[in-house]
């Protein structure tokens, strides 16, 4: 059936349509695995483990802002994620985009082993704010006497 169950598959992809992007993967086997990759309009590939990681490379490269790419970098850092999932199950980061708009990325454990280490990971990147809507926010101090 591939990484999800029927029934949890349909559940799983109406939830994600709330992200800009989901990749579901399997962190306890990642170089071998498959994984899948879910865009906001429901548009899925999947592919082998080994692109996992070079889709992270990619995106903290070309996505993530300058000044927020070092935080990034260790957020994505798959070689440390089990570690960090264990005991919290779920881990977000805001950062801003290349573009300037706020993002929040989170990984969250889907699957466990009898020891609680994750198995099947997703990670996912969600809309927050724009600068526009940042910008509007701002009280204009102009207008205090």
């Amino acid at each position: 059936m591939g990484l999800f169950e029927r029934k949890a598959e349909a559940d799983l992809l109406k939830m994600l349509a709330m992200f800009e992007k989901t990749i579901v993967f399997n962190l306890s086997d990642i170089d071998s695995s498959d994984y899948v990759t879910i865009e906001s309009n429901l548009d899925r590939h999947s592919g082998k483990g080994a692109d996992v990681s070079k889709q992270f490379e990619e995106f903290v490269e070309k996505y993530v802002g300058d000044r927020n790419r070092e935080a990034m970098r260790h957020f994505c850092d798959l070689a440390t994620l089990e570690d960090r999932l264990y005991a919290k199950h779920v881990l977000e980061k805001d950062f801003m985009s290349a573009e300037g708009i706020w993002e929040r990325a989170i990984f969250v454990s889907l699957t466990e082993d009898k020891k609680g280490f994750p198995i099947k990971v997703s990670f996912s990147i969600k809309r927050i704010a724009d600068t526009y809507y940042l910008d509007m926010l701002k009280l204009d101090t102009n207008m205090i006497p």
